[in-house]
């Protein structure tokens, strides 16, 4: 199967990108998954090198809002629009 990776700021996108290179089924995207396509504010957990870049969000949580980062802009896209762009006609799992 293959396996569809989506990671909106630009150094995790480096980061997964170039970890699933030496695996062919995986497709990495720029963007974030929303209810409503377009640019939206994503908050960061921390810098680049620290904080819990799992915990990055569209949503202000309170730890987010004391961190560091200031909020970046990032391209949103629904589900549906992605899956009608890259022809994708069902999905087996999402995590």
């Amino acid at each position: 199967g293959t396996i569809h990776a989506f990671e909106p700021t630009h150094a995790n996108f480096k980061h997964v990108y170039d970890a699933s290179q030496i695996y062919p089924n995986i497709k990495c995207y720029t963007y974030a998954l929303d209810s409503e396509s377009g640019i939206k504010l994503f908050y960061q957990d921390g810098d680049e090198d620290k904080g819990n870049q799992g915990a990055n969000s569209l949503l202000a949580h309170n730890i987010l809002q004391k961190s560091s980062q200031e909020p970046t802009q990032v391209e949103c896209i629904t589900i549906d629009e992605w899956a009608a762009q890259t022809n994708v006609d069902h999905i087996d799992f999402m995590w």
